[in-house]
């Protein structure tokens, strides 16, 4: 539950290069993330955590929800 930005980047490099499974509080960016807020509709993932998932060669990657 870190802020967005430079915190959070850092702690995604922590995220061994070998990694196969990976649990995550929240989604990344654009995939299972859409949320609304009244009538807007917009992706609430981390874009920092697509940017190191993408960096991965996960075997799965299991996340919680968007409030």
């Amino acid at each position: 539950m870190l802020q967005r930005g430079e915190p959070l980047y850092q702690k995604g490099q922590l995220i061994p290069d070998k990694t196969d499974v990976l649990i995550t509080h929240g989604p990344p960016k654009g995939i299972g993330d859409q949320a609304s807020q009244g009538f807007r509709c917009f992706n609430a993932g981390c874009i920092d955590l697509l940017h190191r998932i993408d960096k991965l060669s996960l075997r799965a990657h299991g996340f919680g929800h968007i409030d």
